[in-house]
Parts: C-alpha cells; sequence; structure tokens
C-alpha cells in the first residue's frame, strides 16, 4: 500500500519509501523483529508475521451476498484532491501536502510539496505503461517502465492498484475468495490473487469499506489501511481519512492521510515539464 505497499507512490517519491537494507551500523541494523510499540503507532491489525490463510470458511450464498461489496467500482472518470500527510519511518518525522489527480485507467499525477506549500519536492506523472519521478530537491527526473517502479515499492504494484489505492478501493478486485467471516458489524474477506493476497474488512450495517491488510506469500512484508471520513461526492462514498501502515524488512512506518479536498469527474491538469538542467536516471 507501502514500504507500506502500499503504498506508496507517496513515499517513493519523496524517496522516503525505499527497500530497507542491513548494514553493519548499530543504528540500522535490523533485529528480527524492530518494532518498538512506542516509537511508531503500530495498530493492532499489523503484525509482522502475515497470517495464514486456511481453507475456505463459507457457503455459495454468503460468498454470492458479499461478492459484489469488494469486486464494485466507483462510477467516475476523473479525481481531483488535497490532502495534509504526516509519515514516520526510519528515523523521519514529516509532514507534507499532496495534491493527487487520476484520469481513471490513463494516468496519475500526485505533487508533493512542503512548508505550507512554499517548497515543491517531488512530481509523479504514471501511466499504465510509465512511471516518472521529479525530484525538486535533487534536480533530477527518474523514468522508468511501470512494472519497473517495483524497484523502489516493497509489493508488487500496477496502475490500477495505485488508482485504487488514492480513490480508497479494494486494491484488487479479482482473486479467489478464501474465506469470509461474517461477525455482527464487520465482514472480513480473505482474498487471493497468485501470491498477493488482500484481507478487506467491511462495515456491514452500510457495505462500506473500513480496512484492509495486503502482504505477501514467503515475505514478512505487511501493510494496512484504514479509511475513515466518509463523505458522499458526485454519488461516491469518499473516505478522507486514511491510515496507512507498514512492516517491511522488519522496519516500521507510518502515513496518515487527511483529505481536506476532494472531487470527482472535474477537468483536470496534469503538468510535468523537466528542466533542461535536471540529471536524468
Amino acid at each position: 500500500m507501502l514500504g507500506c505497499v502500499l503504498g506508496t507512490t507517496l513515499l517513493a517519491s519523496c524517496g522516503l519509501f525505499r527497500k530497507g537494507k542491513k548494514t553493519n551500523s548499530t543504528k540500522t541494523v535490523v533485529q528480527e523483529h524492530p518494532v518498538d510499540a512506542k516509537a511508531v503507532k503500530v495498530y493492532d491489525t499489523l503484525t509482522v508475521a502475515p497470517p495464514t490463510i486456511v481453507a475456505p470458511k463459507y457457503n455459495e450464498a454468503l460468498a454470492a451476498k458479499y461478492a459484489p461489496l469488494w469486486q464494485q467500482v466507483p462510477n467516475y472518470q476523473t479525481f481531483s484532491g488535497k490532502a495534509k500527510c504526516h509519515f514516520e519511518g526510519r528515523g523521519q518525522n514529516q509532514d507534507f501536502t499532496a495534491h493527487i489527480r487520476v484520469k481513471k485507467n490513463e494516468a496519475i499525477w500526485v505533487n508533493v510539496s512542503a512548508l505550507g506549500g512554499l517548497v515543491n519536492v517531488a512530481r509523479i506523472y504514471a501511466t499504465p505503461d510509465s512511471f516518472m519521478l521529479m525530484n525538486y530537491l535533487e534536480k533530477s527526473v527518474t523514468s522508468m517502465r511501470t512494472e519497473e517502479a517495483n524497484k523502489v515499492l516493497p509489493f508488487p504494484v500496477d496502475f490500477a492498484m495505485l488508482q485504487n489505492l488514492f480513490i480508497g478501493s479494494a486494491l484488487r478486485q479479482d482473486g479467489e475468495i478464501q474465506s469470509i467471516q461474517e461477525e455482527t458489524t464487520v465482514t472480513h474477506f480473505n482474498i487471493k490473487k497468485d501470491n498477493f493476497n488482500q484481507i478487506l474488512t467491511f462495515n456491514t450495517l452500510n457495505n462500506i469499506l473500513s480496512g484492509f491488510k495486503v502482504f505477501l506469500d514467503n515475505d514478512n512484508s505487511v501493510a494496512t489501511e484504514t479509511l475513515s471520513g466518509y463523505q458522499l461526492l458526485q454519488n461516491i462514498n469518499f473516505p478522507k481519512e486514511r491510515v496507512i501502515q507498514a512492516i517491511n524488512q522488519g522496519y516500521p512506518y507510518l502515513l496518515e492521510m487527511n483529505f481536506t479536498d476532494a472531487g470527482f469527474n472535474t477537468t483536470v491538469d496534469m503538468p510535468f515539464s523537466v528542466p533542461k538542467s535536471y540529471q536524468r536516471k
């Protein structure tokens, strides 16, 4: 969602979210479980070891009743939003603002700034085939194919997953249900596609996604996202408050997002002009 699966492009854009590397430094040596609950806000739903997916625990009627919840995709053409963000991880504690624009299935544009917008930090332009990152602080631009972006993201992601992350939907709408746990107020889905696992939690009373956990087979990395503060925008239930957490290479990360502005189906511009003096990577 990110050194968090998640995560994501925002963190990658700041150079904050790269896969951790073990060193001999006493400050950065990765212990077996180097998670200090006092140092980072780790929710009960986040664990170092991904849970084991068990055999299916549902009948066909239950699957037919709930499957449409995770397969639904908001009906929109464009999205534009502004989010106040707070990041913690690897000794960093930063606040920044992210302007996010999406043309469904075509392009994603993200501009990251600090100090109330006075300092541009980074800009991203992604399509289903390409990924470009402009780092204003380093005066450089990095171009790669979308699948190569996995070199800086801890989970293999595609364009559709990234846009779903920003919109607030389940990351993937395909896969097979492994189990469904129906409770009084929430329903949990265990869904698997290849080696990618999602555990989705829906509010049973209003059928709204309240959170999810993602992880890969044979990998200790795990990420969760909680979604709240839903507001109806152009007939779309949009979660304005997000808390994304991850443990990658044993390191905990936290990203809090509070959308102060958001809207669907408006005209969006995606400027991405690289100065000649910038180094190309």
